[in-house]
C-alpha cells in the first residue's frame, strides 16, 4: 500500500509517525519543500503528478486549502482522509462532501472508551463539555476545538443544532441540542487556568486529557491504545466509521450560522 501525506506541520508529522509504524510505502508533499529535508521519502511537487500506485492520502494542511487539495486527489480515485475542519464554509464543502472516497478526521471516536460508552447512554438527558487549551489553532476556537465535541455529541446523541453562542477574545460558550438532548460547550485558546478537555453526560465524565471515563469516582474505562493510529488503520483497511462526512456537513452549517448571525 502506498500513502501520500500532504502537509508536514504539527499534525502532519504526527500522521507521519503513525504511517511509519504501520509500515506502508510513504510519499510526502508540502508547499514548503524545506520541511521534507532529511526525510527518506519521495517528495511530490505537483499533486497532479501523484502516481497511480498511490491509493490513499492524508491531508493535514491549512483548512483554507483543504477542499482544493482534496478535490485534486479525489479526482484521481485516491481515498482521502481530511483533517478537520474539512472546509470553512458549506459552499466549499458541497464541492466534495458527496465523494465516496472522502473521510473526515474524527480522532476522538477512535478512543475505544467512546465506542463502549455509546451502548450505555440510553436516554441521555444533558451534555456539558469543556475544551480549554493553552495553545492556539488555525481559525477560531469554535472551528478548531469545538469541532471535536460536536462530532462526539452528534455521534452519541443525534444531529447537532446550535441555538446560542457567546464569548469574547479566545473564549466561546455554545448552547444547543444534539438530537433532543440539550448541551453546553465551552472552548478556549490561550486558557489561563488548567487545561481541561472533558464531557459530562448521564453521570459519566469523559476525561480526554487522561483518556479515562469515570462513573462517579469510579474509573470504568481507561484507553491505553493509540487513537490516532487506530483511526489511520481504520482508514487504510476500509473499516472507517460511517457518517463522518454527514456529521461534518452538519457541524459546518451550524458554525457557519453563528458566523453569519454574529451572535457572540
Amino acid at each position: 500500500m502506498e500513502v501520500l501525506l500532504v502537509g508536514l506541520g504539527n499534525m502532519g508529522l504526527k500522521y507521519l509517525r503513525k504511517l511509519e509504524e504501520l509500515n506502508v510505502n510513504i510519499r510526502i508533499s508540502d508547499v514548503d519543500e524545506g520541511k521534507a529535508e532529511g526525510l527518506p521519502y519521495p517528495f511530490i511537487y505537483n499533486l497532479e503528478d501523484v502516481p497511480e500506485s498511490t491509493t490513499h492520502a492524508i491531508v493535514a494542511i491549512d483548512p483554507k486549502d483543504h477542499v482544493e487539495v482534496s478535490s485534486t486527489l479525489l479526482k484521481k480515485g485516491i481515498k482521502v482522509l481530511l483533517e478537520k475542519p474539512p472546509a470553512l464554509n458549506s459552499k466549499d464543502f458541497e464541492k466534495i462532501k458527496d465523494e465516496e472516497n472522502l473521510y473526515i478526521s474524527e480522532i476522538e471516536l477512535y478512543n475505544p472508551c467512546i465506542l463502549n460508552l455509546k451502548d450505555k447512554l440510553k436516554g441521555i438527558k444533558r451534555i456539558e463539555s469543556k475544551r480549554l487549551n493553552k495553545g492556539i489553532g488555525y481559525f477560531s476556537p469554535l472551528w478548531d476545538l469545538a469541532w471535536h465535541d460536536l462530532y462526539i455529541m452528534d455521534f452519541l446523541a443525534g444531529d447537532i443544532k446550535i441555538e446560542k453562542a457567546e464569548g469574547k477574545g479566545f473564549f466561546r460558550k455554545v448552547k444547543g441540542f444534539a438530537g433532543s438532548v440539550p448541551f453546553t460547550l465551552e472552548v478556549a485558546w490561550k486558557h489561563e487556568g488548567d487545561v481541561e478537555r472533558s464531557m459530562m453526560l448521564n453521570g459519566y465524565k469523559i476525561d480526554f486529557v487522561e483518556g479515562v471515563i469515570y462513573e462517579g469516582d469510579k474509573n470504568i474505562c481507561e484507553n491505553k491504545k493509540d487513537k490516532l493510529k487506530l483511526m489511520v488503520t481504520a482508514f487504510l483497511n476500509g473499516t472507517y466509521l460511517k457518517g463522518s462526512k454527514e456529521r461534518a456537513s452538519r457541524i459546518i452549517r451550524e458554525l457557519e450560522k453563528i458566523d453569519e448571525q454574529n451572535i457572540y
